[in-house]
């Protein structure tokens, strides 16, 4: 055999051809793999061209199988760094499968499309920064977060296996971050007499509905005190179903432990919530105790895991469909509860309005519980609205620390009669 090895790591030296008396051709060589030991695979075929190209192979699946260097180089796409990207997160199931539908998604419409055809080596920082802010000009802020979330990750798995030595998006600009002002002013919530008003009218609504199609069901009405009543997202709701309720003992409880989830176009439970640390118990007050037992007094007779939200053919209601009802509410009642400001609000609000009165009466620990998250700075963040009157508690707890020696108030001695 012929040739040293060589010094590139994963790079095979001049191979050596053996024929064998079958006609067998042999090709042999030695290469370095990741960790610097010397290798010597071989190749078969019918002739040179076979061997070498199943020495290329063997070589291959050698790096491979370490998990070093293998089809990604400087000189690959970002076409193919995507689709190496999405394979190698198929195969480690580090993301959920609707995750990973939607990122494909984007990356066929809008990464693809623009940054395809450009080899890894010749993405700058530049480069990133102009295609994100023209997604963000041409799409919107989100699409240019997720743009930059997906690119982020495949660079990085391009510096992983040694195609590149940096990551360009690193330095590209942080959509996500905004200004404080920007995070305060997007928390909408709902006063205690809006949402009494807006509960009212849901019930003469569902009763009084003059519309053509068909009139609503009441599901609207049951969701809308299902989320004030325990605070938990839209798809978590609908997700419920007959045996996360307990209605045996005095108070009624239920059991939040899945959400409800699309994969390539079917809607499905997804059995654990956003964060499957968040699985919470609820005893529900009254209002929301009613609306359980009326949505499993209709599904009686079905199976225990049956939707308590369900479709006219039994498949369970998708958020979309209570936004639908929801936007329709809102067209018929455009100054309902005094503000203009519902139009902009989404079914969402009632979580946040949930956060907002927890926190108000009872602290800022209690609303982070509520809503499932382990840490309250999420919950100040996004979920409470600010309020501008501070807590009357406050002049009592400074007047009994600080007033204890309190001066008499003299109006003489400061002029006045």
């Amino acid at each position: 055999m012929t040739g040293r090895p060589r010094t590139s790591i994963g790079d095979i030296g001049s191979p050596a051809f053996e024929t064998k008396p079958d006609g067998t051709v042999i090709a042999r060589a030695r290469m370095r793999d990741l960790f610097g030991v010397q290798r010597r695979p071989r190749g078969y075929g019918r002739s040179e061209t076979e061997a070498l190209e199943d020495l290329k192979r063997t070589a291959t699946e050698i790096m491979r199988g370490l998990g070093g260097i293998d089809a990604i180089t400087c000189d690959s796409t970002i076409a193919e760094l995507a689709q190496y990207w999405l394979d190698e997160e198929k195969h480690e199931e580090r993301l959920a499968p609707q995750s990973l539908a939607k990122y494909e998604g984007d990356i066929r419409r809008i990464i693809a499309p623009s940054l395809g055809n450009l080899p890894l080596n010749e993405l700058t920082v530049g480069t990133a920064d102009a295609f994100l802010a023209a997604v963000r000009r041409d799409r919107s802020p989100t699409a240019a977060k997720i743009a930059r979330i997906i690119l982020k990750q495949m660079m990085s798995l391009a510096v992983r296996k040694g195609a590149i030595a940096t990551n360009p998006m690193r330095e590209t600009r942080d959509w996500s971050k905004r200004k404080r002002t920007d995070a305060v002013k997007k928390v909408m919530a709902l006063s205690t007499e809006q949402v009494a008003e807006i509960r009212l009218t849901l019930r003469r609504w569902a009763r009084e509905y003059d519309r053509p199609g068909p009139r609503p069901n009441g599901q609207l009405r049951q969701f809308v005190d299902i989320m004030l009543g325990t605070s938990a997202r839209p798809g978590e709701v609908l997700a419920l179903r007959r045996n996360d309720c307990d209605l045996s003992a005095e108070e009624t409880r239920i059991r939040i432990t899945g959400t409800l989830v699309r994969v390539n176009g079917t809607i499905e439970r997804q059995e654990h919530t956003k964060d499957p640390r968040q699985h919470r118990i609820f005893v529900l007050p009254g209002f929301a105790a009613d609306a359980i037992r009326e949505l499993v007094l209709s599904t009686a007779g079905q199976p225990d895991n049956a939707f308590l939200f369900q479709t006219r053919n039994g498949r369970p209601v998708w958020p979309n469909n209570i936004g639908r009802q929801w936007r329709a509410f809102r067209a018929q009642h455009p100054r309902l509860a005094g503000t203009d400001d519902l139009e902009k609000m989404p079914p969402y609000v009632f979580r946040k309005t949930v956060a907002s009165a927890l926190s108000a009466e009872a602290g800022l620990a209690l609303a982070a519980a509520a809503l499932g998250h382990a840490n309250e700075s999420t919950t100040k963040r996004h979920y409470v609205q600010p309020l501008d009157q501070v807590n009357p508690l406050t002049a009592t707890l400074l007047n009994s620390m600080f007033g204890t020696n309190e001066l008499k108030f003299d109006p003489n001695a400061f002029g006045f009669e």
